[in-house]
């Protein structure tokens, strides 16, 4: 099934961009969904009145270490297992319903 790469995306490249000083976080962000979006063609990636409520909300002071056993995806194969990084996922919101919620 291919490698993990959403899963580990945000952690990954927070902790070796932004926590390193090559990128701020909102050029992250902007990067990881507004650019996405405007790419696609998506109404999406910005918080704006009115836009769709599609959030992930993120703990960024989080450290944690990349672990397969975690993954939601099918494939458990990623070339960052064992990296330790910063970013935890909390809870993500669809169409501004909760939809999942760690804990």
């Amino acid at each position: 099934f291919g490698i993990v790469g959403l899963e580990t995306a945000f952690p990954v490249l927070f902790t070796k961009l932004v926590k390193s000083g090559i990128l701020s976080l909102r050029e992250l962000l902007v990067k990881m969904s507004a650019r996405p979006a405007e790419v696609f063609g998506i109404d999406g990636g910005k918080l704006e009145v009115g836009s769709i409520a599609d959030l992930t909300l993120i703990d960024i002071d989080k450290k944690t270490t990349i672990d397969a056993s975690q993954f939601a995806s099918k494939s458990t194969n990623s070339p960052f297992i064992g990296w330790e990084v910063y970013g935890e996922t909390v809870m993500t919101i669809v169409d501004g319903k909760i939809v999942w919620k760690r804990g």
